[in-house]
């Protein structure tokens, strides 16, 4: 019983077809099969993964410079003679606040999603080397065809390698998805929600600041 596809396998029998054509045109097709390779991998859950890192240290720094900012307009706030421009002042210092305890609560929220990331890439790059060993053998196993024949013993076992291959590929395609599906889409949604939340709380002192 025939087995079915991958998600991948579209892109691999277009990739194993450039092996199917003449010996002098072989080099030309090498590159097109990395090309292939490259555009597949070129963005990964561990390139995301980084970038969040990155911007996580990059919130933590802007975070305490408007804390020190908040705290700032309060006490000069408390300094300004007139009652309705200190009174203006201490809102804007109360919207500030409002501001750094909803992105706190986003950079929590990204934390999550940075960790569901992680998981995902343990899945992903099991995946990308079962990929890169399916381009292999597919090249092999053409090469065997056409140099010793269909029948012939390396050519068998080249075939059973890729077979396990394939075999080990569903497999792994199939966790590398549930990880995504699981747990990194309920930490997209979180996150989501949580922007939404800190969007409306801040639209609404804005609209208080307005009226003072």
């Amino acid at each position: 019983m025939s087995r079915p596809a991958t998600a991948f396998q579209k892109v691999l029998d277009k990739v194993g077809s450039v092996f199917s054509s003449t010996e002098t045109s072989r080099s030309q097709h090498d590159s097109q099969l990395d090309d292939k390779a490259t555009n597949i991998f070129s963005v990964s859950s561990q390139k995301l993964y980084s970038k969040l890192s990155k911007m996580l240290k990059i919130e933590t720094r802007s975070k305490n410079l408007k804390m020190e900012l908040c705290n700032d307009f309060g006490v000069w706030g408390q300094s300004i003679p007139n009652l309705e421009s200190s009174a203006f002042v201490k809102e804007f210092s109360a919207l500030l606040n409002t501001q750094i305890n909803n992105q706190t609560i986003l950079q929590e929220k990204m934390e999550r999603l940075k960790l569901s990331l992680s998981f995902v890439n343990e899945r992903e790059k099991k995946q990308k080397g079962l990929i890169t060993a399916k381009l292999k053998l597919e090249k092999q196993l053409k090469e065997a065809k056409a140099k010793f024949g269909p029948n012939a013993s390396n050519t068998i076992l080249l075939n059973e390698k890729a077979e396990e291959v394939d075999c080990n590929l569903q497999v792994v395609e199939q966790q590398y998805i549930r990880s995504i599906i699981n747990d990194l889409k309920d930490a997209l949604i979180d996150y989501a929600y949580s922007m939404s939340a800190a969007a409306r709380k801040q639209k609404i002192q804005v609209v208080v600041l307005s009226s003072t």
